[in-house]
């Protein structure tokens, strides 16, 4: 018999605490030394798992079949709750940017009048493509390697209309670097949303991925961990203005419009 079953419940709930308390201190150590980067390359395959049973399932492991038809639904159109920050009048192209999108970006793809181009990033998006290949999933946009931290590097400044993040960026090996490079690689005009659980990391323990925190303070939004911090509101104030910045259903909802000039 395992020895996990001689215990009690609350035992074993007890170690599994105390097991997670233990491994965010030596998290938080690392952190400290510089050690960000390689201590996320090695928490990358814990995404994976959860990404192989959604995709398997349909969604229905977590209760998501209508989102799942949504991302894989080629004429799905951009939601309204995003459309309406957008200064793009009909005949426009719509350049927009999906920063860890996972293996289907959650961003719809079609306005009527206008030319949606939505590109979807994700450094998992090898292992997604395998999984989709394995369960002859075809996605309406193809998900590209690709980091958050790297994000001008590779598309240039100053390109999209829209640069989106939902509930990733806690995911990052540098979420402050991260959001910086939306915010430069986003048009004047354009659109920076981004849409996260707050102080998550520390809430699981920086669990897994998890190794940054989003959080509002006086309805201002503050990326930190235990080594840096950054209010995105008071560094880029002369950048951009606030269109939103709150939790609505339990995230937090950070809209930026970049300021032209």
């Amino acid at each position: 018999m395992a020895l996990k079953h001689l215990l009690s419940s609350q035992t074993r709930a007890w170690l599994y605490w105390r097991r997670a308390k233990t491994l965010a201190v030596f998290k938080k150590i690392g952190h400290r030394l510089g050690l960000g980067k390689f201590i996320w390359k090695i928490s990358l395959p814990t995404e994976v798992g959860f990404w192989d049973e959604y995709l398997a399932t349909r969604g229905k492991s977590c209760a998501a079949e209508a989102e799942f038809n949504f991302r894989t639904d080629p004429a799905a159109e951009l939601q309204p709750w995003l459309r309406e920050w957008l200064n793009c009048p009909a005949g426009s192209q719509v350049r927009i940017l999906d920063v860890g999108a996972g293996p289907l970006s959650w961003v719809g793809k079609k306005w009527p009048e206008r030319q949606v181009v939505l590109q979807a990033i994700d450094p998992l998006a090898d292992s997604y493509r395998q999984i989709m290949e394995r369960n002859n999933i075809n996605p309406p946009v193809v998900t590209m390697p690709g980091d958050g931290e790297e994000v001008v590097k590779r598309f240039g400044a100053g390109v999209f209309d829209l640069t989106f993040a939902r509930n990733c960026l806690d995911h990052s090996y540098d979420a402050i670097r991260a959001v910086t490079n939306m915010i430069e690689a986003t048009k004047p005009g354009g659109v920076i949303f981004l849409w996260h659980n707050q102080d998550e990391a520390e809430h699981l323990s920086y669990e897994g991925l998890h190794q940054w925190n989003f959080r509002l303070e006086k309805n201002e939004l503050v990326v930190w961990r235990n080594d840096r911090r950054m209010n995105v509101n008071q560094v880029y104030a002369q950048q951009l203005q606030v269109l939103r910045c709150e939790l609505r259903d339990g995230m937090i909802q950070a809209v930026y419009r970049k300021i032209a000039g």
